[in-house]
């Protein structure tokens, strides 16, 4: 895969961390909904592919943060939600009006010099376990990305494989654990 395309992949799971658990209109499924692995449906946990399916949602958009800062514990006293701040990537704003589903910002994983975002996660933590996460994504140009979610121990409790990426912001993926776990 060419660097700029693993670029976009890794933008694409930092705007992942976009929506982390809101209400939006629900745009058209660009491709089939994402599978969660036998072992994380034996668990318990359910795929998401409709925000109205998050029961009581809080939002975060970045659209109260500036073009090109690093996210880190902005949300923290809010939301409880501390977004990837290391010396190997950052999640910063982006401004991106026309694909934003909230106009002007998106999250994106941005690698720290030398490094670059090729095959690095982007880590959203949660002060608090939740039930139900979701977000928007895109910017993939049609390739496939995975979701794991994790207890406080470090142990997968829920895990989303090929998730079709589609090029625009436009599909909402999610997980929903009734433990919340």
């Amino acid at each position: 895969m060419p660097t700029k395309n693993r670029y976009w992949f890794v933008i694409v799971l930092v705007i992942s961390a976009l929506l982390l658990v809101f209400t939006w209109p629900v745009l058209s499924s660009l491709d089939e909904s994402p599978h969660v692995s036998s072992a994380s449906a034996q668990q318990g946990c359910t795929t998401l592919v409709d925000p109205k399916e998050i029961p009581a949602p809080a939002l975060i958009d970045f659209d109260d943060l500036p073009n090109a800062k690093v996210i880190g514990t902005s949300y923290q006293a809010s939301h409880g939600v501390t977004f990837e701040d290391t010396e190997i990537t950052k999640t910063m704003t982006y401004s991106d009006t026309i694909n934003a589903q909230s106009a002007p910002n998106i999250a994106i994983n941005d690698a720290v010099f030398p490094n670059t975002s090729s095959n690095v996660p982007l880590v959203i933590y949660f002060d608090t376990p939740k039930t139900h996460v979701g977000f928007w994504i895109g910017n993939g140009e049609r390739i496939n990305a995975n979701l794991f979610a994790y207890d406080a121990n470090g142990s997968i409790i829920c895990e989303l494989f090929e998730i079709a990426v589609p090029g625009p912001l436009s599909k909402f993926i999610g997980l929903a654990d009734p433990e919340g776990r």
